[in-house]
């Protein structure tokens, strides 16, 4: 007992240091505690949780913000399993929290082990995208989000599991998983980060009817890309969306309201429509090899085909509108349409700016409704680079005198009834 004496000065102190830790902490760990930014942390088989009190005092949950602990766990692991809770405190996000500043801004992309030295600038980084081994990563239903760029450039991540409490992916959260073919997005998620499946293995996707906008750069490179199943709450397509993919074919939504630039350039679609409301903005089409045929919904606005649109589509072969239909074209919207054969201006057509037929060097059919010559006067300059070949069909006779007059050499046909 003497013996015993001796140790209760020291038992009293580590009972007052370690308290206030242990108290904001778990007690089950297979590494010991630390701390960061004055948040308690647990590391456990390889993974670290920060306890998140400041954001929400009366809500405190755990954000996974590490994964490995030693050079060793970092190279050999091939699974990871993300707990649920830790003695009833919730874990509620994942994301990196390294950053570091590029180009003036800070790009989060890093996770990194805590140790007992608990400076993270001293602690040493091990970059997630150079992980050979990862394939396959399971999220427990509770996490809510995941961050930007979390988990960029993991080669060997075959499979993601991802929970029906998720509602938000982060920019750039999968970009460059070059092995990951699916991925399962749940009825949950609200919200879709810019590139966050770019350049990844993906074959096919469906997004879940929470996501109204598909942001830039969303499956960008996907080269194996063949299929996208929209929600029929779609309203918008982001810049670059589905560039450069093997994207054959995909229903666009009536709820669509816009298709933002280069959104399917370089893709395999065959045929595309149009919905009513829909407004396109530039290149959305470009290069598309493979388009021969555009359909657009009947609407009572405008029909603007901006620069680039349909720019290279040497394939393409028939654009069909309605009769009605407003329309503008822009210079180089159907520029290189090598394979076009025929082509409607509609009756409330407003202009034709310059040469929108350059390259166009299969159209033989050319429908004009239009019975005022003003457009001709004013946007002639299209039918100078019409073939001679094509034949032109006009609805009067004040019609044909003003194609000629435009410069136009060829055959042109006068038919009253033309619609």
């Amino acid at each position: 007992m003497k013996k015993l004496r001796f140790f209760y000065p020291i038992f009293i102190l580590m009972a007052v240091f370690l308290f206030p830790v242990l108290g904001n902490s778990v007690t089950e760990t297979s590494s010991p505690l630390t701390s960061v930014r004055g948040n308690a942390c647990i590391i456990k088989d390889h993974i670290v949780y920060e306890l998140i009190e400041r954001e929400y005092p009366q809500k405190a949950y755990y954000n996974v913000c590490a994964f490995f602990d030693s050079q060793e766990a970092f190279e050999t692991t091939r699974e990871i399993r993300i707990a649920s809770e830790i003695d009833g405190t919730p874990v509620r996000k994942i994301e990196t929290q390294y950053k570091y500043e590029f180009g003036g801004e800070f790009e989060y992309r890093a996770l990194f082990p805590l140790s007992q030295d608990i400076s993270t600038e001293k602690a040493k980084v091990y970059d997630l995208g150079e992980n050979t081994t990862l394939k396959r990563i399971v999220l427990p239903n509770g996490i809510k989000k995941i961050g930007v760029a979390t988990f960029r450039n993991l080669k060997a991540l075959e499979e993601i599991r991802l929970p029906q409490s998720l509602v938000s992916i982060g920019n750039d959260a999968f970009s460059n998983c070059i092995a990951l073919q699916k991925i399962d997005l749940p009825s949950s998620l609200k919200k879709l980060g810019g590139g966050s499946f770019a350049g990844t293995g993906l074959t096919e996707l469906e997004l879940p009817a929470g996501i109204k906008a598909i942001p830039a750069n969303l499956c960008a490179d996907c080269i194996a890309l063949k299929k996208v199943s929209l929600s029929n709450r779609t309203e918008s397509i982001g810049l670059y969306a589905f560039f450069n993919t093997n994207l054959t074919s995909i229903q666009l939504p009536d709820s669509l309201k816009a298709i933002n630039g280069y959104a399917f350039k370089n893709t395999a679609l065959k045929s595309i429509k149009i919905p009513e409301n829909c407004e396109l903005y530039a290149g959305v089409f470009r290069d598309c090899k493979n388009l021969k045929k555009v359909v657009f919904a009947k609407r009572s606005g405008l029909i603007l085909l901006r620069s680039d649109l349909f720019y290279s589509c040497s394939n393409l072969k028939k654009i069909k509108m309605y009769s009605n239909t407003s329309l503008e074209i822009a210079a180089t919207a159907l520029r290189k349409c090598t394979s076009l054969q025929s082509f409607t201006i509609p009756r409330y057509a407003k202009m034709l700016n310059g040469p929108v037929f350059a390259d166009c060097i299969q159209l033989k059919k050319l429908r004009i409704l239009p019975t005022n010559t003003e457009l001709l006067t004013n946007n002639g300059l299209f039918l100078q680079t019409i073939p001679d070949t094509c034949r032109i069909y006009v609805k009067t006779a004040a019609m044909k005198r003003a194609v000629v007059g435009a410069g136009f050499t060829g055959k042109v046909i006068v038919k009253a009834d033309l619609k």
